[in-house]
């Protein structure tokens, strides 16, 4: 019987190329990015994400209406998980909390002015401070300038509005002149903020809506 000498095991080839060394960068299927290619996610997708590590079931259970602890039911709605509440045990999560509280803080003037809001700004900080509470913090926070911070505080109110300070309610669902202004200075469509919306009020505007649990 002969011995066959077993042929070196090599990657595939890309399409059309000629008989390098396949560990040759020319000849690799996962080239390095060329030369000044830098990814930036749209605003949109950068608010998306954010909302998206922040928002918990804890979130939704007091935006709702209930206590925060009580959020088993809160955990999977309409196909999409809300995880627990998540807090860093090195303090970083509080010390993000924090931060972002100050940018709110700064972003709400603006806001409460464009929408001319009867409601006093002390009460609304106390609302979102309630609700940052119930949020994850564990990445840091991303650069957003005023007018988008200015758009998650809109987010956050049109939350509160819904149980917490419903005397919100008619300002948050009749504001067709004032939307599109903090709208275009986020750099954020409707369609893409009622996505976000979407996020972080997925069971509507009627508190006694049932939840819709499971995928």
């Amino acid at each position: 019987m002969l011995d066959i000498e077993p042929a070196p095991l090599k990657w595939p080839r890309k399409p059309g190329m000629p008989n390098y060394d396949v560990f040759e960068s020319e000849d690799c299927w996962f080239d390095g990015p060329p030369e000044g290619f830098n990814m930036t996610l749209s605003p949109f997708a950068t608010m998306f994400n954010s909302l998206f590590t922040w928002i918990s079931s804890s979130s939704l259970a007091f935006i709702y209406g209930h206590d925060e602890n009580n959020n088993e039911e809160y955990l999977s709605i309409n196909g999409r998980e809300y995880p627990h509440k998540i807090v860093l045990s090195d303090g970083r999560s509080t010390e993000i909390k924090q931060t972002l509280a100050g940018c709110l803080a700064r972003a709400l003037p603006g806001l409460v002015a464009d929408l001319r809001l009867p409601v006093p700004i002390s009460t609304l900080e106390q609302g979102m401070v309630l609700l940052l509470n119930t949020m994850s913090f564990v990445d840091p926070l991303p650069a957003f300038r005023m007018k988008q911070w200015q758009l998650i505080v809109l987010l956050f109110l049109d939350a509160l509005s819904v149980c917490r300070i419903p005397t919100l309610t008619p300002y948050m669902t009749g504001r067709r002149t004032s939307l599109p202004k903090v709208l275009d200075g986020a750099q954020i469509s409707t369609a893409e903020y009622e996505i976000m919306k979407d996020l972080i009020i997925p069971i509507g505007r009627v508190p006694q809506f049932s939840v819709q649990s499971g995928g």
